[in-house]
């Protein structure tokens, strides 16, 4: 299975409303003239705005430091050190306290300055990592760094620059770790389909769900008798 094919699954199996995204950091930037790039942004975006480009046109796109247009995002691709100052006053308004408002962009997930560029697992349950903002490319950054699937929120970022009007969640998952992901996701959907919740196995979750259950009766009750 190459990315096309793990890409056209994915899109089927799991009725995603937007195509899945590859995000690839490069460890040298000479690296880049041998990415199949297909355009190129003429003026500076945020992370989220270059998602929407891949997602809605299916565009392959470089995203250098210069490029990069959201503050939140730089520390956490490395493209600037946090200060003190600046970061904290652009946490103030999600967390009011200063100190706690310092604390959060520190805390979040970040590669080391000047080192990169932009360009199933058998465990029983996940830990997500999510921060007051920066939830895409911090959530992003986190999973390159863990190694491991994570999942956010939209952030406030996001649902301006990312143009995502409904609650939409991220999910993240290492590229190494796609193909066994979608290899037992083959296995279920042979079994008649790729739902995750209920008994499985169902094209669509819910379907095994008891509409006319016994245990699910209620009465209503007058003032004063409820005990």
């Amino acid at each position: 299975m190459n990315y096309k094919e793990a890409r056209e699954q994915r899109i089927w199996n799991v009725r995603l409303d937007f195509d899945p995204v590859g995000v690839k950091f490069v460890f040298d930037e000479n690296e880049i003239v041998r990415l199949p790039v297909s355009h190129r942004a003429k003026t500076r975006l945020t992370f989220c705005q270059f998602l929407v480009a891949v997602r809605q046109q299916r565009y392959a796109l470089p995203m250098k430091p210069k490029n990069c247009l959201c503050e939140n995002a730089e520390p956490a691709f490395g493209f600037r050190e946090l200060e003190k100052e600046a970061d904290t006053k652009r946490h103030l308004k999600y967390l009011v306290d200063p100190e706690v408002a310092w604390r959060a962009p520190q805390e979040k997930a970040r590669l080391k300055v000047g080192t990169y560029y932009m360009g199933s697992r058998k465990l029983p349950n996940l830990t997500f990592f999510h921060t007051p903002n920066s939830a895409v490319c911090s959530g992003c950054v986190w999973a390159y760094n863990n190694n491991i699937a994570n999942m956010t929120t939209m952030c406030a970022g996001s649902k301006t620059s990312g143009k995502t009007e409904m609650t939409y969640v991220n999910l993240f998952i290492p590229g190494k770790h796609l193909f066994s992901l979608l290899k037992q996701q083959a296995q279920r959907y042979e079994k008649g389909g790729p739902s995750v919740l209920g008994k499985g196995f169902l094209p669509w979750p819910g379907l095994d769900v008891c509409k006319s259950c016994p245990l699910f009766r209620f009465e209503k009750i007058s003032s004063g008798q409820a005990q």
